[in-house]
C-alpha cells in the first residue's frame, strides 16, 4: 500500500501539526465600490423601470469582487421575461456597457448584475479568516471564490467526485490550484491528508510546495514518472479496497469511524495541472485507461482528483473518464466547444478572464459564478517556509516521502509484489476468457478476476508473449490471435510445442499472403491481356476512319470534273464530319 500506518498520536510534540499564522496572508482590499454610487444607480433601476411600465422594486443591493447586483422583487403578474427585454435600456440609464439578468431562486427575485468599474481580487486570507471556513469541521474544505453577490464559496473535495477544471491559459487554473492546496495546508493534519502534484510542463508553480509534510512524494514533473505514479494509485486503491471491506464498511469515512487511530487511512489529493501534456504523450492510452479506472472508484477509498486543462475535448480526456469528474469548474474558454464540453454550456467562452470563473457543482444542473480565490507566490513562500520551520521534527520523521512510492525511471518496471517474469497463475484462466469473449482489455480483466491494474497489466503482456493476443497498436483493441480448439490443442502441449504451433500458424499465414500475392499478380496480368485484345479491334476501326476521309479527299482532288470551289466545299465539309465524329 502507497500509505503505511503511520502514527497519528499527537501526543507528542513531533506529531503536533503547527498551522500557519492567518498573518501571512495579506490583508483583504477594502470595498473600493462608492455607496452614494450604488444608491444612485438603485433610484435610477426603480425609476426606469417605473417609466418603463414595469411594477417592480428594489428590496436589496449585494456587491461583490466584479458585480454588484440589484435584487428585484416583480409584482404580482409581471413576467421576468418584460425586464430581460428592458436590458438594453436599463444598461443605457446606468451608462453601462452591458447587464446581466439572472434568477435568484431561493429568494424567487430578479436580479441585475452589473459590471463594477474596478475589479477586486478575492484574497485568500478573507476566505480562510471566514466564519465558514472556520466552523467547517471536514478536513478537505476549500476556498473557491466568492459569488457574483458576494458570498463565500467553499467545496467539500469529500464530497464533490473529483474536480475538472478547464480554461484558456491564463485564465487563473494555476492560481486556483495553489488556493486549494494552501487551504488544506490551513486545514489538515500532514497524517490525515497527504498531496500528490503532477505538473508536467514546467513544474514552476507546484516547486513553491517541494518540501511540506503534506506532500507523499516530491512534486513529479516528468511524464514518465506520471504515469508510473497512477499506476502506483491504482494498485493503493485495490489495497485501501480490500482494507475497507475486510472491516465490512463501504467506504474510508465509516472505516476510519469504526478503526483505532494509528490504523486510520489518510485521504489522498491528487492534484494534475496541465493534464493535456501527458494525453499527448506516447502514454496516452494508458494514461487514459488508468484515470478512468481509478476515478470512478477513488471517492470511496478516500482518493479525491483534481485535474487542469486548456483542452477538455475528447482525445485529451475521453467522455468515459469525464463522467467520474462531477463537478466542474470552467474558465475563459478559448472557443465555445471547450466551454460545451466542461460545463455542456456556452457561457464560458464569455468571461471576463483573470479568475471570473463557472462553477456547476456534484449532480447540479445550474452554474454558479464566481471570481476565484487569488493567492500571491510571496503568500505561498510564507506559508511554505513557515510550515517547514515549525514542523520540522514532523518532516524528518515523516517516511512517507522516502519509502512509500516506488517510482522508477524506466516506466516498464510495474510496481507489483511479485516477479514479472513468473507465469502469473491467473494466465490460463484470463486466457479462456479473452478467447470465449473476444475481448481483450484490461478493465475487463480486473473486472472477471478482482486483481489489481498492475497485475492486470502484466497477465495482458504474458499473453503477448504466448502469441495469444496481438500486440500492442495505439487506440485500436487488440485481437485475440487463437480459437477455443486451438487452445484446448496448445494446453496439452510442452512449451517447445507450443512455440512450434504458434511457429506453423505464423507461416501458415505468410505462405496464404504469399498465395494471395501470386494469385493478385495472375489476375492483373490475365486482364491486360483481355483489355490488349479488347483494344486491337477498336484501334484498327478507328485507323480505318482515319485514313478513309484523307483517300476520299486525295480522290476528290484528281477528279476535273469538279470546279475549284466544289472542291473546297466538299474537303471542308469531309474535314468537319470527320472531327464531329471524333
Amino acid at each position: 500500500m502507497i500509505l503505511e500506518k503511520e502514527n497519528q498520536q499527537n501526543t507528542t510534540n513531533n506529531n503536533i501539526y503547527e498551522i500557519p499564522p492567518i498573518e501571512l496572508l495579506n490583508a483583504p482590499q477594502k470595498n473600493k465600490s462608492n455607496i452614494h454610487e450604488i444608491s444612485d444607480d438603485a433610484a435610477t433601476i426603480q425609476k426606469g423601470l417605473y417609466n418603463f411600465g414595469v411594477n417592480a422594486k428594489i428590496t436589496n443591493v449585494s456587491i461583490g469582487p466584479v458585480f454588484t447586483t440589484y435584487e428585484i422583487e416583480l409584482a404580482e403578474g409581471m413576467r421576468i421575461s418584460t425586464i430581460e427585454k428592458l436590458k438594453n435600456d436599463i444598461a443605457y440609464l446606468l451608462g453601462a456597457e452591458s447587464l446581466d439578468i439572472i434568477k435568484i431562486p431561493s429568494k424567487s427575485l430578479v436580479g441585475i448584475q452589473v459590471k463594477n468599474k474596478e475589479r477586486q481580487n478575492v484574497c485568500l486570507r478573507e476566505m480562510l479568516d471566514s466564519d465558514e471556513f472556520k466552523s467547517n469541521k471536514s478536513n478537505l474544505i476549500v476556498a473557491i471564490g466568492k459569488e457574483a453577490n458576494g458570498k463565500i464559496k467553499l467545496l467539500d473535495l469529500k464530497e464533490s467526485s473529483n474536480i475538472l477544471i478547464s480554461g484558456s491559459t491564463g485564465s487563473g487554473k494555476t492560481m486556483l490550484l495553489s488556493s486549494i492546496i494552501c487551504s488544506i495546508l490551513y486545514k489538515a493534519h500532514p497524517n490525515e491528508v497527504k498531496l500528490i502534484i503532477i505538473d508536467t510542463k514546467n513544474g514552476a508553480e507546484s516547486n513553491f510546495f517541494m518540501n511540506i509534510p503534506h506532500l507523499l512524494i516530491p512534486p513529479v514533473t516528468n511524464i514518465m514518472k506520471a504515469c508510473a505514479v497512477l499506476k502506483c494509485i491504482m494498485t493503493d486503491l485495490q489495497n485501501r479496497y480490500n482494507v475497507i471491506v475486510k472491516k465490512n464498511c463501504s467506504n474510508i469515512n465509516e472505516y476510519n469511524q469504526r478503526t483505532e487511530i494509528t490504523e486510520k487511512l489518510p485521504d489522498i489529493v491528487v492534484i494534475i495541472d496541465e493534464f493535456e501534456e501527458l494525453c499527448e504523450s506516447e502514454f496516452k492510452a494508458e494514461i487514459e485507461e488508468l484515470m478512468f479506472n481509478i476515478t470512478r472508484n477513488a471517492e470511496k477509498v478516500g482518493i479525491h482528483f483534481i485535474v487542469a486543462t486548456t483542452k477538455p475535448e475528447s482525445k485529451i480526456i475521453s467522455g468515459r473518464a469525464k463522467s467520474n469528474f462531477l463537478t466542474r469548474i470552467a474558465f475563459k474558454a478559448s472557443l465555445v466547444i471547450d466551454s460545451q464540453l466542461t460545463i455542456n454550456s456556452p457561457d464560458a467562452k464569455y468571461l471576463l478572464g483573470n479568475g471570473d470563473m463557472l462553477l456547476k457543482e456534484k449532480w447540479s444542473d445550474k452554474c454558479i459564478r464566481c471570481q476565484a480565490t487569488f493567492v500571491s507566490d510571496d503568500e505561498i513562500n510564507k506559508i511554505v517556509d513557515f510550515i517547514n520551520l515549525a514542523n520540522a521534527d514532523l518532516i524528518n520523521n515523516n517516511n512517507i516521502n522516502n519509502n512509500l512510492l516506488d517510482i522508477k525511471e524506466n516506466i516498464n518496471i510495474k510496481p507489483i509484489e511479485d516477479s514479472y517474469d513468473e507465469e502469473d497463475p491467473l494466465l490460463k484462466e484470463v486466457i479462456e476468457y479473452v478467447i470465449e469473449s473476444g475481448e481483450v482489455s484490461i478493465s475487463n480483466i480486473q473486472r472477471k478476476t478482482k486483481v489489481g491494474y498492475a497485475r492486470a497489466g502484466r497477465i495482458i503482456d504474458q499473453m503477448e508473449e504466448k502469441g495469444i493476443i496481438s500486440p500492442y497498436r495505439g487506440s485500436k483493441p487488440r485481437e485475440v490471435l487463437i480459437s477455443k480448439k486451438q487452445w484446448n490443442e496448445i494446453n496439452n502441449k510442452n512449451d517447445d510445442e507450443i512455440n512450434t504451433i504458434i511457429d506453423n500458424e505464423k507461416i501458415e499465414i505468410n505462405k496464404s499472403n504469399e498465395n494471395i500475392n501470386q494469385n493478385d499478380k495472375s489476375n492483373i496480368i490475365e486482364d491486360s491481356e483481355i483489355v490488349k485484345e479488347k483494344q486491337n479491334p477498336v484501334i484498327k476501326i478507328l485507323l480505318w476512319i482515319f485514313l478513309f476521309p484523307v483517300m476520299l479527299i486525295l480522290f476528290i482532288l484528281k477528279n476535273n470534273n469538279l470546279s475549284n470551289w466544289k472542291k473546297a466545299i466538299i474537303i471542308i465539309a469531309i474535314v468537319w464530319i470527320t472531327v464531329l465524329i471524333f
